[in-house]
């Protein structure tokens, strides 16, 4: 791509060449003359922006600073109070990131709670609700909600349910109907038997 090159020495301060005019002249004969320089100073297009936006930003600076004068406001009052307006609008905004954080803690509540009252409804005792509940979350994934890996842990450990195994009773002793021994007295008369005492 070809660079463009401009004379800008018609737009200097002072317009009429001055030490641009000379400086440009030393250049020339550097290169030997004859090639129909008139005298100004070349610039990229690169440069003629950066000089562009310089101006355009010193005018701004300036049309700003005469309209603050014109209403009785210094430059440095004019900062502070557009920087006051700036905190106060950041101030007056949500959180919204904080905002989100609480309707996930609740969420997290709300579930929580509904996942116990389900243990509970299943006969869970209120003893061991914090260690079911904790044993069924970790069994949960994308495929396995909750209440699927809460049936499941349940299933493999029926004594959390008040299901688990029971010692039922007859009421009658080991060593026979009606004789009242228990089988513990059984063995030591076989044994005595034995030895015929």
């Amino acid at each position: 791509m070809k660079k463009r090159h401009f004379d800008l020495q018609l737009f200097t301060d002072g317009g009429d060449g001055g030490t641009g005019a000379s400086g440009a002249g030393a250049g020339a004969a550097g290169n030997g003359g004859g090639q129909g320089n008139t005298g100004g100073a070349t610039y990229t297009h690169e440069q003629v922006d950066q000089i562009a936006e310089a101006r355009a930003g010193l005018a701004t600076k300036a049309a700003l600073a005469d309209y603050f004068k014109k209403q009785g406001v210094s430059e440095d009052e004019a900062a502070a109070a557009l920087a006051d307006f700036k905190a106060k609008k950041a101030a007056g905004q949500p959180d919204v990131s904080a905002v989100e954080k609480e309707r996930d803690e609740a969420l997290a509540k709300v579930e929580e709670m509904e996942n116990l009252n389900y243990l509970r409804d299943k006969g869970v005792k209120a003893e061991d609700l914090d260690y079911v509940l904790f044993r069924a979350q970790k069994n949960v994934d994308e495929k396995t909600g909750f209440k699927k890996a809460a049936d499941a842990f349940l299933k493999e450990n029926p004594r959390f349910t008040g299901q688990g195994y029971r010692v039922v009773s007859t009421g009658k002793p080991d060593g026979g109907p009606g004789t009242g021994q228990t089988a513990h007295d059984t063995i030591n008369a076989s044994i005595r038997s034995a030895f015929g005492r």
